[in-house]
């Protein structure tokens, strides 16, 4: 495996940023990120998901599952947007 993946990556053409491919523990990573916001998109409570995906990993502790838990690009935008909303619950301050 440690082997094939580099030659399928470049075979398909898929590079990281500085320009060399992927590591398997890579898939890891965006397994867990992926599987974490198909899980809240569903509508799975946070609190239930990173447990059940921590011990689907093999994770005794889920602190060592958030250490393969990413903000996406989309994961930003849903953040933003959601957090927006919540300017209109505490008051602007001001020093008048």
């Amino acid at each position: 495996m440690k082997y094939m993946f580099p030659k399928m990556f470049k075979a398909a053409d898929i590079y990281m940023a500085d320009g060399k491919t992927p590591k398997i523990h890579s898939i890891r990573h965006t397994f867990c990120t992926r599987s974490l916001e198909k899980m809240l998109d569903s509508g799975m409570n946070i609190y239930a998901a990173i447990p059940i995906l921590a011990a689907y990993v093999g994770h005794v502790n889920y602190m060592d599952t958030e250490k393969y838990i990413h903000f996406t690009e989309q994961g930003y935008k849903d953040f933003i947007q959601k957090e927006s909303s919540l300017g209109s619950i505490f008051p602007e301050v001001t020093n008048e």
